[in-house]
């Protein structure tokens, strides 16, 4: 069960008792669960893995250095899966990888292997689909990152 619990600048904020969940009302004007604690000074919507909103064109929105919802600049390395082959844990063929860094959750760290479509839109995940890599469309669409299959 959730108990109120300190504001998170000056928006409402409830947690499990072992502060393994929050419920927060974000400023952006919608109510968001994630596992992490926030130390109350700014509200981050981590949205888990986090996203950056954007088109399904994978090669133009993650290049670089691109604003996330953690609240920091994440690099994305894109490689076609030619010039150093490197197996999908799935079917240890050539393809497609997108490598990401500074996460301020290192889970989310690593080289995403282009797997199966969801939703026909791309799909990448780490070796051992522990976090996923994705598009969602909803409107102008954005990129997520998440750990959940």
């Amino acid at each position: 069960m959730y108990a109120r619990g300190d504001d998170w600048a000056d928006v409402a904020h409830w947690a499990i008792e072992d502060g393994s969940a929050h419920l927060y009302h974000h400023p952006g004007g919608y109510w968001q669960l994630d596992y992490r604690d926030q130390d109350g000074t700014e509200v981050l919507d981590y949205y888990d893995g986090g996203y950056t909103s954007g088109s399904a064109d994978y090669l133009a929105e993650l290049e670089g250095d691109v604003w996330w919802s953690t609240g920091n600049y994440l690099t994305f390395s894109y490689t076609d899966g030619t010039e150093e082959p490197l197996p999908t844990p799935d079917t240890f063929a050539i393809a497609e990888q997108i490598e990401v860094s500074g996460h301020v959750d290192a889970a989310y760290n690593g080289i995403y292997y282009r797997l199966e479509d969801w939703n026909d839109h791309a799909h990448f995940a780490l070796a051992d689909r522990s976090a996923h890599l994705f598009h969602l469309d909803s409107g102008e669409g954005y990129w997520q990152l998440d750990w959940r299959e």
